[in-house]
């Protein structure tokens, strides 16, 4: 896994960048064909990614004085400003859909208008989805829930074990028993929780482990390493600190 140091000392891990694309065009894949029925995990692997980097990020900081409030100030500072440039267009796109789908009306509008400021569920239960002016979003209200776990847990190995332990298995049922990977709409919502927690929590475990010295051999190509002409072994192990 290639690293590079940040001015701020801290680490970046291209690897995860190029995940990061590789996710994104699964998901457009997902959204606009039914050729890669299983790209949804997609999201879940945003979601692990998500755990991965606020861990290696944060995980020190937040036991520091300040470290929480830091933390909330630059989450709503990356996430936020998008989110609302987002939801205010999807508002121009869905008010003319008012009277023509089922619960959708002015009222829905308008509570669904204040609830999406929140960045919360709006309470009516229509096609749009639990965030009705920004469809997409709803994996960002699951984003805030697993932000909010992770405020008063830090990347401690002992609770993200216990929480990938317990939540992983609850995932599992809620696949099998909703028969669609949950979390978008008012039917399923309640297995989104586990969910993001399940992958969430895994990116924060697979970080502990990293930062305890885990060593992963993987074969690689020679021009990915530039360290062989042959092709071999490249090691991936934990950067020291």
């Amino acid at each position: 896994m290639t690293i590079d140091v940040d001015a701020d000392g801290k680490h970046r891990f291209w690897m995860l960048d190029l995940l990061r694309g590789a996710s994104a065009i699964l998901v457009l894949v997902y959204h606009s064909s039914n050729i890669f029925p299983v790209a949804y995990a997609a999201v879940d692997l945003f979601f692990m990614l998500s755990g991965f980097v606020l861990a290696e990020r944060y995980g020190e900081s937040l036991l520091q004085e300040d470290g929480r409030r830091n933390f909330i100030s630059h989450r709503i500072a990356r996430l936020y400003p998008v989110y609302l440039v987002c939801t205010l267009l999807g508002a121009v796109s869905v008010f003319p859909l008012i009277g023509h789908l089922e619960n959708w009306s002015v009222s829905a509008f308008a509570v669904s208008s204040i609830t999406s400021l929140l960045v919360l569920p709006a309470p009516s239960d229509t096609v749009l989805g639990i965030l009705p002016l920004n469809g997409p979003a709803w994996s960002l209200f699951f984003e805030v829930v697993a932000n909010a776990v992770f405020l008063f847990t830090a990347a401690r190995l002992r609770l993200a074990v216990s929480i990938v332990v317990l939540s992983a298995p609850a995932f599992v049922v809620a696949l099998w028993y909703f028969r669609y990977p949950p979390g978008s709409v008012w039917g399923d919502i309640v297995g989104g929780f586990p969910r993001v927690l399940a992958s969430f929590y895994g990116g924060v475990l697979i970080s502990c482990l990293w930062r305890r010295g885990l060593r992963i051999r993987l074969a690689a190509w020679p021009g990915w390493t530039g360290s062989s002409k042959t092709g071999c072994l490249s090691t991936i192990s934990a950067p020291r600190r």
